[in-house]
């Protein structure tokens, strides 16, 4: 589970860096605008691992240049991006808080849960 926590506080960092950088970025572009960011070490590696993930539960798009958000970042929730982050098991104690948050926070917009655009404050 806690493998899944960071897939998706990483996710949370790219969906960041395409939101201040729109367009097509390869992977490794990716990843140094994570790093530039400073709020998660991005491991190049991992975020290449990340970013089919993001686009197979629809939060990206690929082609030959590379990634781009699927839709605009205002409409992106922050369901879509427990989507990466598989349920406990229903037997599991967790599943039930899990729902719960997810319940609770699934239609929120994701610029309303986490800070984006420039975080310069300028």
């Amino acid at each position: 589970m806690i493998k899944e926590l960071k897939g998706t506080e990483y996710a949370l960092e790219i969906l960041r860096a395409f939101s201040d950088n729109p367009g097509e970025h390869d992977a490794k572009y990716v990843a140094e605008l994570v790093q530039r960011g400073g709020r998660v070490d991005s491991s190049p590696s991992y975020i290449a691992k990340i970013l089919p993930r993001m686009r197979k539960i629809g939060l990206l798009i690929s082609s030959d240049r590379g990634y781009q958000l699927a839709k605009p970042i205002d409409e992106i929730t922050v369901e879509n991006v427990l989507d990466l982050c598989p349920m406990p098991d229903k037997g599991s104690p967790l599943y039930k808080l899990c729902d719960e948050i997810k319940k609770a926070v699934s239609l929120t917009p994701i610029e309303e849960f986490y800070e984006f655009g420039n975080t310069s404050g300028g």
